[in-house]
């Protein structure tokens, strides 16, 4: 947690929801630690801490996300309202557990481990209605979540910005801890001491350990990622007119000459062709389009590559014969640039043309 504020551009949204998910980790391992040694009585006033952030985890992972995707400059005070439950718990936890005298929670503590002895399995109903809230809360947080990553690109005016493949490793990662992590909220250890011969808590000790040094590896990977959003062109302003007249050359360009078609094109290649400077023709085309140039290239390269399949003539032409004509160097990146700019695959679209025609 340190790592991720010793430096003032990183003190940003994504790594303080982080921290949060870091600091409850952190605390749900002190507390194993604690009870697997019997060091209860020592320790007691600062003891199950790690109860105060279950309801912590699935907002902060759902908002992370969305700082990933959106990137906002200032923390919306609505955001707070995804904290309300926690903070509700633990006024809870503090005026049920933590303001009594140390005889009386370790007295708890002893009437937890008795009654999961004598009789596993029966639980009070808060103790059902708690868990059942973290479940729920965790599947909506979850879901909006996969939708977030599902639908992401990296922002096109953000340099520091994390790939597709990067945010999606992180929303599983942060999806498999958040339902290990309600395994350890439903006392499975004290209820279940084991299953088929099977420590649990110790399953969830080292699967939260392993999880720690996999987000450890992951800051410090990309620090650059959880600094502060750095905008591409600020110091670059360029006038409607200038924009409209590179739009307009570069346009025609594209469709007179098909530059597109050389699978190897470089943006340093294609400004040397149009004449207008590499800089000015990156920034144009992202901020009037929102593409990369290499976007920008595939999305010429697919709109021939839908009159190539929509004409009859070609149907002596495979898909991957088309692709290589087009521009592309395999099936593979073909079919993935297709679908995002169709939203269907190259098969269905030729599929579809040829039916819509007779």
């Amino acid at each position: 947690m340190g790592y991720l504020f010793l430096k003032k551009n990183r003190r940003t949204l994504k790594s303080l929801y982080l921290s949060l998910i870091l600091a409850g980790l952190f605390l749900t391992l002190y507390d194993y630690f604690i009870f697997q040694n019997n060091l209860q009585r020592i320790t007691s006033p600062f003891f199950l801490l790690s109860y105060a952030f279950q309801l912590v985890y699935a907002p902060a992972s759902y908002l992370l996300i969305k700082e990933i995707v959106f990137t906002t400059k200032k923390f919306p005070k609505i955001e707070l309202l995804h904290f309300s439950p926690a903070l509700l718990h633990l006024i809870y936890g503090v005026f049920s557990f933590h303001i009594y005298p140390k005889e009386y929670k370790l007295e708890f503590l002893k009437s937890i481990l008795n009654q999961s002895i004598a009789s596993q399995g029966e639980f009070s109903s808060t103790y059902q209605i708690f868990n059942l809230l973290i479940a729920v809360q965790l599947i909506i947080y979850l879901f909006y979540s996969y939708k977030l990553v599902k639908n992401y690109h990296p922002p096109y005016n953000v340099q520091n910005s994390l790939s597709i493949k990067k945010v999606k490793s992180l929303f599983r990662s942060l999806a498999v801890i958040n339902i290990v992590l309600l395994i350890s909220s439903l006392n499975v250890r004290y209820l279940i001491y084991h299953l088929g011969g099977v420590d649990i808590g110790l399953l969830i000790l080292i699967s939260i350990s392993l999880y720690l040094f996999y987000l450890a590896y992951f800051v410090v990977a990309n620090p650059e990622k959880f600094e502060t959003p750095v905008i591409k062109y600020q110091s670059s302003i360029l006038d409607t007119s200038i924009k409209s007249d590179i739009i307009e050359r570069l346009h025609t360009f594209m469709q007179e000459h098909e530059p597109f078609r050389n699978e190897k094109l470089t943006i340093k290649e294609l400004s040397d062709q149009v004449n207008i400077p590499a800089r000015q023709l990156s920034q144009v085309v992202n901020e009037t389009y929102g593409y990369s140039f290499y976007d920008m290239v595939n999305y010429y390269r697919i709109k021939e590559a839908q009159n190539l399949l929509a004409d009859e003539k070609n149907m002596n032409l495979s898909i991957s014969g088309i692709a290589y004509e087009v521009g592309f160097n395999s099936r593979s990146s073909f079919y993935t640039a297709f679908k995002k700019f169709t939203g269907m695959t190259p098969s269905n679209f030729q599929k579809s043309s040829w039916e819509s025609k007779n």
